[in-house]
């Protein structure tokens, strides 16, 4: 019996009983309609508590639904959920096709023009190299946390152009470290682009490296302090890993890596950049320079280095300054078009020029004897009577973006270097010249995707010639032509 029924009853048994004790009739019927209220209300009450069980189990038996992430501070980002900390994860992948039509230069997306080979070696006679690599894909993330100092700043990132790869059957490769640093109020610490390098400004090309004659797409740990005068000027002044690379330095590793430390570069202090940028309605223009102590030191362990003459051994240590200066351009001409111009160069600039493999035995053919080439770039060279000499390097490029449409653009960009080696030091089979030219056609069909195609020459030239290598019949020059295929998809 449910309690409604209950409720009945209970009006009918006092009934009687009133009855039965004389009550008078008239109390009877009130007594009933208060008995009746109380049924309705009771029968209400039974109804929502129904109502609210079925609820309860609806919930129960199905997920609660979760919020969606907050957006972040700054475009693509998310508020991490519990903290004021915004954060974006993006990168892309890129697949290169690559067909190296004469004188082989693989190396992956990349060309290293100062290993041309010149003409009449077995390596120039190669034609028709093709290789497929998904080696530049890369990934990011970046991090915003507001401070009474303003935004701190986190970034992390890395690509799969590092060691380990493994052509035969898994084509794996190690993930790098690119960039991992962090910045507040104008100082940044931690690994990034160098200081000295103007990066908006570098032309699009499909090949990763890009034309000769700009500044070395150098990454080095460093602290930069960067201040800016109203919305058109900034200076930045740094700090900067230090590396030697004279002609025959050894290069070790930082860390417990398994590789061995230097037995000849000797790092005392860091090196010095600094860079005025000036933008405007017009364009930009940086203006950057650079101070950088070269030293050789062979701890009293004597060692072999490459002279005019031959090999020789040096048992000691010797010193000298390197300079360094950049001035690049970047300027709208028609509709969405720029045009870019970099000069750059000076004595002991080394590595911070690209291509400047200045004694790079590679390129002969016949590697000198006695010769561990520093890559990028040889910022000097020892003599045999124990004095280091800088190498003056110089060079620049021009680079024009056109926008067909608003989906498709090309670039043509055209650079050249040139090693004025202290010829009464080092070898005649020097490398002296060179020159590059890319020109590509990109075509987006979607804001986050692009498909180009990429025609890339380059050209070599030596400062002389060895009499072995005459004697082999090769030449003092050589050139290299590549077409190659970029898919790439951005997130």
């Amino acid at each position: 019996m449910d309690r409604r029924g209950i409720a009945l009853a209970s009006v009918s048994a006092v009934a009687v009983m009133t009855l039965a004790s004389g009550v008078r009739a008239d109390e009877v019927e009130q007594l009933k309609a208060q008995l009746r209220e109380m049924s309705a209300k009771l029968e209400a009450l039974e109804t929502q508590q129904k109502k609210l069980a079925e609820k309860q189990n609806t919930a129960s038996t199905s997920a609660a639904p979760v919020p969606p992430p907050s957006s972040g501070s700054f475009p693509g980002s998310f508020l991490i959920p519990g903290t004021n900390t915004s954060m974006k994860i993006g990168g892309y992948v890129k697949l290169d096709i690559i067909d190296d039509l004469k004188g082989t230069n693989q190396n992956g997306s990349t060309v290293d023009f100062s290993t041309i080979q010149i003409d009449g070696t077995p390596q120039a006679k190669r034609q028709n190299q093709v290789a497929l690599t998904a080696r530049q894909s890369r990934l990011n993330i970046e991090t915003r946390t507001p401070t009474e100092y303003g935004d701190l700043k986190t970034f992390i990132e890395g690509d799969f152009l590092g060691a380990g790869s493994n052509e035969t059957y898994s084509n794996s490769a190690t993930l790098r470290m690119r960039h991992l640093y962090g910045e507040l109020g104008g100082v940044l610490a931690g690994q990034s682009w160098s200081n000295f390098l103007d990066v908006p400004s570098m032309p699009e090309t499909i090949e990763f490296n890009g034309p000769v004659g700009q500044e070395q797409a150098v990454r080095q740990a460093q602290l930069r302090y960067t201040h800016s005068f109203g919305k058109e000027d900034t200076v930045a002044v740094a700090i900067e890993n230090p590396e030697g690379d004279f002609s025959g330095a050894d290069h070790g590793g930082l860390g417990t890596n398994g590789n061995a430390p230097s037995s000849r570069v000797s790092d005392l202090i860091p090196d010095l950049t600094a860079r005025y940028l000036h933008t405007a309605p017009w364009g930009r223009v940086s203006l950057a320079g650079l101070v950088r102590r070269l030293a050789v030191d062979t701890g009293g362990s004597p060692q072999t280095f490459q002279g005019p003459n031959g090999a020789f051994t040096f048992n000691g240590s010797a010193a000298t300054w390197g300079y360094g200066a950049a001035l690049v351009g970047q300027f709208p001409t028609f509709g969405k078009d720029t045009l870019s111009v970099r000069v750059l160069g000076g004595p002991g600039i080394g590595r911070y020029i690209s291509n400047a493999n200045s004694t790079s035995g590679s390129v002969t053919g016949v590697a000198p004897a006695g010769l561990t080439n520093s890559n990028p770039g040889d910022g000097a060279v020892l003599s045999q009577d124990g004095t280091l000499h800088a190498i003056t390097q110089y060079g620049g490029s021009v680079a024009y973006r056109h926008f067909w449409t608003d989906t498709l653009r090309s670039t043509v960009a055209v650079g050249a270097v040139h090693h004025e080696n202290p010829m009464s030091y080092v070898p005649v089979n020097t490398l002296e010249n060179e020159y590059s030219f890319h020109a590509n056609l990109i075509w987006s069909p979607i804001p986050r995707a692009d498909v180009g195609i990429e025609y890339i020459h380059g050209e070599a030239e030596l400062s002389g010639q060895t009499a072995a290598n005459k004697a082999l019949g090769y030449g003092n020059q050589g050139s290299m032509d590549r077409v190659q295929v970029g898919v790439l998809y951005r997130f």
